[in-house]
């Protein structure tokens, strides 16, 4: 008989022989950890008891902590920031610590400018798979680093002091809260509202998604409206692919607003160079999307989904349709042609077998 583990790896096996002996000793394995644990407990009791022992042991954290920061630090290229009492936030070619180690090549910097008396609330655009969360986590990482005193991944970063970061990212799982994933979403949004300050750093990314389009769009815009106008509101970063244009027909007026994009370049294949992505309206197939992942002025109002898509690898015949479909949609009208049916003589062999199995006498 044998005892797997497939976490280990490991198949122990046991004979009549070491049965007896479990039988006669015991479990000597678990005997040995029970005293290990008994003998740590303890060693920790006795260490509680006693404040130079336990002054060495926080000075010792201290040290490990402060040594593992030097040591990321020199390691990648980190920066001090200065920590000022101003309300600002200017970051100078920020870069995500952790996800500069996973991507293929360099990493795009980017600036980050957050002024005390404007520019507190960046709506940012672009298609799917242009940066626009890496760049909302980055800003708030630089500036959760830098408060626990750490160097930062950035050229120059200049904090205002923040008390709060607030975020609405991922949709928390609401199977064991008996709410919906839109009702916790909303749950966050609120929170953020009613507790956040001037100091505080709110990271909202594709908040309204989770509803009906029209709902969703009325809900996003109007939270940053009632945010825009308090005379010193949060730093707010707000991704979306909700159509901003949209939204500046009615925005109050207000310095804090700004609007900014991922930036993209669409090439054709039959082009000699890269057109400048201002749209992003794709009318051809062999298009390609070059992401840039430079934040710049300005709105986008084309998620690029559909070419999101195919980097996942979706099967080309239904990329295909999906193509079709959507420059269907973007011409307001026209025909969709018939899906390609099976070719002539497979149809014809599948048209005789139903024929004879319609005659049979059954």
């Amino acid at each position: 008989a044998f005892v797997s583990d497939f976490r280990k790896e490991f198949f122990l096996y046991k004979s009549k022989s070491t049965a007896r002996l479990d039988e006669t000793f015991g479990n000597l394995h678990m005997k040995i950890q029970d005293l290990e644990t008994a003998i740590l407990s303890q060693f920790t009791f006795e260490i509680l008891q006693d404040k130079l022992w336990q002054e060495l042991v926080e000075r010792t954290a201290k040290l490990d902590v402060l040594l593992s920061l030097a040591s990321v630090a020199k390691a990648h290229g980190l920066q001090r920031p200065r920590m000022v009492n101003d309300n600002v936030l200017l970051i100078k070619n920020g870069r995500h610590i952790l996800n500069e180690r996973t991507v293929n090549g360099s990493f795009i910097p980017n600036d980050s400018t957050f002024l005390e008396d404007s520019d507190r609330i960046h709506v940012i655009t672009g298609p799917n798979f242009s940066g626009k969360t890496v760049y909302a986590k980055q800003v708030a990482l630089i500036v959760y680093m830098a408060h626990v005193g750490s160097f930062v991944p950035a050229d120059e970063a200049l904090i205002g002091i923040c008390d709060k970061i607030m975020t609405r990212m991922d949709s928390i799982d609401a199977s064991s809260s008996g709410q919906s994933s839109f009702m916790m979403d909303l749950t966050q949004v609120l929170n953020s509202v009613r507790n956040a300050t001037s100091r505080s750093i709110i990271l909202l990314d594709e908040f309204g998604r989770g509803t009906d389009s029209s709902d969703g769009f009325g809900l996003f815009f109007s939270i940053l409206s009632a945010f825009a106008q308090r005379p010193y509101p949060p730093r707010i970063i707000a991704c979306t692919h909700f159509s901003c244009t949209t939204f500046l027909q009615h925005a109050p007026k207000s310095s804090h607003l700004s609007f900014k994009k991922m930036e993209c370049f669409i090439e054709r294949k039959t082009a000699k160079t890269p057109e400048a992505g201002a749209e992003l309206h794709v009318e051809r197939s062999d298009s390609k999307v070059i992401y840039l992942y430079r934040l710049v002025e300005g709105i986008s109002d084309n998620s690029l989904g559909i070419f999101c898509a195919r980097l996942a690898g979706l099967a080309d015949s239904i990329w295909q349709r999906s193509f079709e479909i959507l420059t269907l949609r973007s011409n307001c009208g026209g025909r969709l042609e018939d899906l390609k049916g099976v070719a002539d003589g497979t149809q014809d062999k599948i048209h005789h077998k139903l024929s004879r199995f319609l005659n049979l006498d059954l």
